[in-house]
């Protein structure tokens, strides 16, 4: 038998700031989580009759078990964005910082031998018990980029990075930069694509090249 109940409250606020009207804002945005867990699980045996002098048990054990976890998230994100065209030219540009944080808190209560099956409590057991404890937290904080530039609509160019820090690394080892670029041909644009435009009408050809960090540890 089993009983639970959630709560999930997300909370999340936006800002735009336009400084140079069609061409540079300064955005931000925050979002807060709380969740929020409780899980009550007990079981008894129960006898009911099949025959005349013939009964069946069912459920083999006799506990009660309380589990709860409560989760914090936060993300903060802060940022500036530029884009302008000038005649066959459109650039664009971004440069933020980000920030985010969870914490995870757990506890587990589990007790044997009810005293009595219409109140299944692990605090009404009389039998071994086992108790269990966890929590655990994390926070990264870095700055990044994206740079864009396209000639014609058909040759394209776009730069990222990533420079960021995990709490899960040392502290020598916390921060690592992580840059890409890549370079693309939309070559459905050109002119001499055209007798095909009826049976493709989009082809883009691209490469690029990068590395991505990951603060995803094994246990």
């Amino acid at each position: 038998r089993h009983r639970f109940k959630t709560n999930d409250l997300l909370t999340s606020f936006t800002a735009e700031i336009s400084v140079v009207k069609d061409m540079l804002w300064i955005k931000g945005d925050a979002s807060f989580r709380r969740t929020n867990r409780i899980d009550h699980s007990f079981d008894f045996p129960i006898e009911y009759k099949i025959g005349p002098n013939r009964t069946m048990t069912q459920g083999l054990n006799n506990y009660a078990s309380n589990n709860a976890e409560a989760i914090r998230y936060n993300v903060f994100n802060v940022y500036g964005d530029f884009q302008k065209t000038i005649n066959k030219h459109y650039v664009s540009a971004l440069v933020g910082y980000n920030q985010e944080e969870k914490i995870f808190e757990s506890f587990f209560a589990r007790r044997d031998k009810l005293i009595s099956n219409g109140l299944p409590s692990s605090g009404l057991a009389t039998g071994n018990m086992n108790v269990t404890a966890s929590n655990y937290a994390w926070a990264v904080r870095g700055a990044f980029y994206r740079f864009n530039y396209i000639f014609d609509n058909r040759y394209i160019f776009e730069a990222n990075g990533r420079y960021d820090g995990s709490s899960r690394f040392p502290q020598k080892d916390r921060f690592a930069f992580n840059p890409s670029a890549s370079v693309a041909w939309l070559v459905s644009e050109e002119g001499f694509f055209e007798p095909l435009l009826p049976a493709l009408n989009f082809l883009k050809l691209r490469v690029s090249y990068g590395s991505l960090g990951n603060q995803a540890l094994a246990s």
